[in-house]
């Protein structure tokens, strides 16, 4: 599956993640998080969630440390972290975070989330 997506400054950037693509945010820096049920992007191992640089090149240095997990099906931005909820059993090595979690903006476990959903 291939992902266009047209900046107003007329920048197109061919995204290409093995699978669906579930939810998208774009951070206040610009920058284009995206997540799913995919596992690699253009190649790269990105399971689940991916960033993109505003010129639409993925962004190596966001970290993706989900596992034990087959999507993540919405993220949203809140006060500087991304909430992304969806089917995963750990973040960052963490085990009790399963189903939802509060990440920094470059992807690392943020908080954590006391009522766990089952995943």
């Amino acid at each position: 599956m291939t992902v266009t997506v047209t900046r107003t400054n007329g920048v197109n950037a061919a995204i290409g993640p093995d699978s669906t693509v579930r939810g998208q945010v774009r951070q206040p820096d610009g920058k284009l998080v995206v997540v799913g049920s995919f596992s690699n992007v253009n190649g790269v191992a990105q399971a689940q969630i991916a960033r993109f640089n505003t010129n639409g090149t993925l962004d190596t240095s966001f970290t993706n440390a989900l596992s034990g997990g087959t999507s993540i099906n919405g993220v949203l931005y809140d006060s500087g972290n991304l909430v992304i909820v969806g089917s995963f059993t750990s973040v960052n090595g963490d085990g009790t975070q399963q189903s939802i979690a509060k990440l920094d903006t470059n992807g690392v476990l943020e908080i954590t989330i006391k009522n766990r959903v089952a995943a």
